[in-house]
């Protein structure tokens, strides 16, 4: 029975450890060993409080039970009492928000308030599965709403992500209006485009019900997880980064998502750089990217 159940790939329901179930699973459950990891080389939530180095810790729960764990950093610095605005910075796949922890001290020193979630599923956040922003952005939309009302934040907001984090920072910013400017650094095409790449020798047929039976399980829609149609419906101004060498996120997925995006924009050709190398760049160079991002609302 299992076996035929995996040559017909339109029954959902496939059991078995080639079934359909077994690889749409594969599609919305990651490791999240390693952003677990690189956050507690942080030392802890209370002692980063303690020390100053964050201003406050919430636990947020958006439409279903996931729960997200987030960290807020107030400006600092001169000017910091009247804040320019708010940053966002968006984790990628397998990580979580301490990857990016030392670029949201510089963007606080340089006077914006800094939100850094952990992404349903990863870090310190619960969920059982990755929808590759289908449902992410709508965590983040849930978060910041709530976090405006509460006073938390302050001003315009710019959104900052890598990897999964950057075509999620680009599909958010279609469904807020007060985002001002988006900076992707290596963003994926869409869901099933990236995940293909984990099984070039499945027939397309099958990948298809996968995927299908994944959407299925975790509640969206495949469509949902576009970056490149979310780049079309951009209002705001976009900066992309991409390494040239990027073997995970291909390059020619992060100049699609450039490509598709109204003006005014700015693509950040890496030549030397594949994926994670990209961060090589440094936190200095891409905070520098953010508030370039804000300097180009003039171009609207």
């Amino acid at each position: 029975m299992a076996k035929a159940n995996e040559d017909n790939p339109s029954r959902p329901t496939a059991p078995g450890f080639r079934g359909l179930d077994f690889y749409a699973m594969r599609v919305l459950r990651h490791c999240r060993w390693p952003g677990t990891l690189r956050l507690a080389t942080l030392t802890g939530a209370d002692r980063l409080l303690s020390a100053g180095r964050i201003d406050k810790q919430l636990r947020f729960s958006p439409a279903d039970d996931v729960e997200l764990d987030v960290w807020l950093i107030r400006g600092r610095g001169p000017g910091a009492a009247a804040s320019p605005g708010t940053v966002l910075i968006i984790h990628g796949l397998w990580d979580s928000k301490a990857r990016f922890f030392d670029l949201g001290e510089l963007m606080a020193r340089r006077g914006f308030d800094v939100v850094m979630p952990d992404l349903r599923r990863h870090g310190a956040s619960t969920g059982g599965h990755t929808t590759f922003g289908a449902l992410e952005k709508r965590d983040l939309a849930a978060l910041m709403d709530r976090l405006r009302a509460a006073g938390d934040v302050r001003g315009p907001l710019w959104v900052f992500g890598f990897s999964m984090g950057a075509a999620i920072a680009i599909q958010y910013s279609t469904i807020d209006p007060l985002v001002r400017g988006a900076v992707a650094a290596a963003p994926f095409a869409d869901g099933p485009s990236i995940t293909r790449r984990a099984v070039p020798l499945m027939s397309k047929e099958k990948f298809q019900a996968v995927w299908a039976r994944a959407a299925e399980r975790a509640g969206f829609d495949p469509d949902d997880t576009s970056t490149i149609e979310a780049a079309r419906r951009l209002n705001c101004p976009l900066i992309v980064i991409h390494g040239r060498l990027d073997l995970v996120v291909p390059y020619s997925q992060g100049r699609a998502v450039y490509e598709a995006a109204p003006q005014p924009k700015r693509l950040y050709t890496v030549g030397w750089a594949g994926h994670p190398s990209l961060l090589l760049k440094g936190r200095r160079w891409f905070a520098d990217r953010i508030e370039e991002v804000i300097g180009m609302q003039s171009e609207v």
